[in-house]
């Protein structure tokens, strides 16, 4: 099997980051029937540690060799 630079990465990581989606889109209460979990804490002990906050790139900016410049007129 092929070695990529990600040493640390295993099957909970991806399954935490499928339940962190989940909740995000559908509640706590769906994710928490997606992983088949008993009970909710159990569910947020996957999410909690990976639960960001997603950010959306300013509209019209973008940075050429460090510079910033707007690419919309105004």
């Amino acid at each position: 099997m092929a070695r990529t630079a990600l040493e640390d990465l295993h099957f909970h990581d991806i399954r935490a980051k499928a339940l962190t989606d989940a909740k995000r889109e559908a509640g706590r209460d769906y994710a928490q029937a997606l992983a088949g979990h008993a009970s909710g804490e159990m569910t947020e002990a996957y999410v909690r540690a990976r639960d960001t906050q997603i950010v959306r790139p300013l509209g019209g900016i973008v940075e050429i060799a460090g510079n910033c410049r707007k690419t919309d007129p105004e």
